[in-house]
């Protein structure tokens, strides 16, 4: 299982987003616990190395994050609407 950490930035940014948005973006976020690469998500190319991007169809947002498997950890570090 991997942590997941999400930056302030993207804190701040979820404070304002609406109850059904967040419970839509939160529950793809905790999924990365168990799968971080999961169907659908795409890799960000060498510009963010390890960088992935998952949409959350359902609200129209995208999460973008990094995943570092020596660590078991998932990095989120940004999180927008399409």
């Amino acid at each position: 299982m991997y942590s997941v950490a999400i930056s302030d930035i993207v804190e701040e940014k979820m404070d304002q987003f609406p109850a059904r948005v967040l419970r839509a973006v939160w529950s793809r976020i905790l999924e990365l616990q168990d799968d971080p690469r999961p169907a659908g998500s795409r890799p960000l190319g060498d510009a963010v190395p390890n960088g992935y991007s998952l949409l959350v169809p359902e609200v129209n947002y995208r999460i973008l994050y990094v995943v570092n498997d020596e660590d078991k950890r998932v990095d989120v570090f940004d999180v927008y609407r399409l």
